[in-house]
């Protein structure tokens, strides 16, 4: 399956609005119906994604149970996180070619940082 970097960048959103730290939540209940057209095998590879890349916690029994996005995650998530920045970040990874989170952070950081000048 291939992955889908705009259900990545709102499935951590979800996550985000739903997580404490301390449950763990099975993954329905965080997503709830918030996406109807995605099926139950893309949310649950892109979960299994997400934890095998270290941006979300889960317990070691299940990786369809989540805790918290990691630090990682949330760095990920803060630089994709404002709308502009994130089509910005879409647009010229589009040039590109195939791409990792690594990079599509990295373009993103990198967007945020022109935006104040710090680059």
């Amino acid at each position: 399956m291939k992955l889908n970097y705009d259900f990545i960048r709102e499935l951590l959103l979800a996550i985000e609005e739903k997580t404490d730290g301390i449950v763990n939540f099975d993954y329905p209940d965080i997503i709830g119906d918030r996406f109807p057209t995605i099926s139950t095998s893309m949310i649950e590879y892109h979960i299994k994604f997400l934890h095998d890349a270290g941006f979300i916690q889960c317990p070691r029994s299940s990786h369809l149970l989540i805790i918290d996005i990691t630090p990682i995650g949330r760095d990920y998530l803060d630089n994709v996180r404002n709308i502009d920045i994130w089509e910005k970040t879409k647009d010229t990874a589009k040039s590109l070619g195939p791409i990792t989170l690594d990079v599509i952070r990295e373009v993103a950081k990198a967007l945020i940082l022109g935006h104040f000048g710090l680059k």
